[in-house]
């Protein structure tokens, strides 16, 4: 097998992992564990079920210390962040915890909540971004094996022409 397939199986590979770990986080477990356990009261419950599937996608981006292409790296590898975004980006309650994320996040994590929200919530999108691009500063970014420092303000245009966002959805760069 040739290297350029080899790590194409490699990345396969990678994003499966990653995605499976993400979906059976002990974090994400529900009602179907057959443990015996304590009855839960529902005003205790932190989580709805609902949203307990992007409760470890949300960690991921609200921790982020960079803005990554959907394909970094010699093997092209979908970083931790995009695959994590892609699972928010498709909950039933994406757009909510986009929202969420903008008000939490470090400023990477910042921009990938704008990025989701470009997809659903234009007018939501333009208020977050023009406070975002107040800010200003740079962040560190990656695309293909080039890291970078960009200017937030950069991203956000790029991000306001939908190319992260429909970058992040198909797997590769758009441009």
């Amino acid at each position: 097998m040739s290297s350029r397939a080899t790590l194409l199986l490699g990345t396969l590979v990678w994003s499966f992992g990653v995605t499976t770990l993400i979906l059976h986080s002990p974090r994400l477990r529900t009602s179907t564990v057959t443990e015996p356990q304590e009855p839960i009261e529902e005003a205790s419950l932190e989580i709805l079920p609902e949203e307990a599937s992007v409760a470890l996608p949300y960690t991921i981006l609200d921790r982020a210390n960079g803005f990554y292409a959907a394909a970094v790296g010699f093997a092209a590898i979908t970083p931790d962040e995009v695959l994590a975004w892609r699972v928010i980006s498709h909950s039933p309650r994406g757009q909510v915890t986009f929202e969420d994320l903008f008000r939490t996040a470090s400023v990477p994590g910042k921009l990938y909540a704008l990025a989701g929200l470009w997809l659903g919530n234009r007018e939501r999108f333009r208020r977050a971004a023009e406070i975002l691009v107040a800010q200003g500063g740079t962040v560190r970014t990656m695309r293909g094996c080039i890291m970078a420092q960009e200017p937030v303000a950069l991203l956000i245009r790029q991000i306001e022409q939908g190319t992260w966002s429909r970058e992040f959805l198909m797997g590769h760069s758009v441009e």
